[in-house]
């Protein structure tokens, strides 16, 4: 999830991450995970907080003032799941390509960042 902002709705958090803010804590299907007070208000999440709790990183562009917003992870900097969403990007010669043609097909996917 790209942020421009580390103090989201409540809404748009939920929709990107899966996560939704509840008065017990953050809830994804049966999990919840209790939250520190302060980790939301007035309908907004406190990002770098909630962030933490769930082991997710948020690492900030160089220029631009985005975040990037990892999914969470409670054992660490890992991928909770080996499923990539659809993914559709041009070829060199402008055709478009769609990571689901590869479905069942083994493959290494290496992405770069210069952060």
């Amino acid at each position: 999830m790209l942020l421009d902002d580390l103090m989201p709705t409540t809404a748009a958090f939920a929709a990107a991450t899966g996560w939704k803010i509840e008065s017990r804590g953050a809830c994804k299907g049966d999990l919840c995970v209790p939250l520190p007070d302060g980790a939301y208000r007035e309908e907004r999440v406190d990002v770098a907080v909630v962030a933490e709790r769930l082991g997710m990183a948020v690492v900030p562009a160089e220029s631009g003032g985005l975040w990037a917003v990892g999914p969470e992870s409670f054992s660490g900097r890992a991928l909770s799941t080996v499923a990539a969403p659809d993914l559709e990007l041009q070829t060199f010669d402008g055709q478009p390509f769609s990571l689901s043609s590869l479905r069942g097909t083994r493959m290494v996917l290496v992405a770069w960042a210069p952060y």
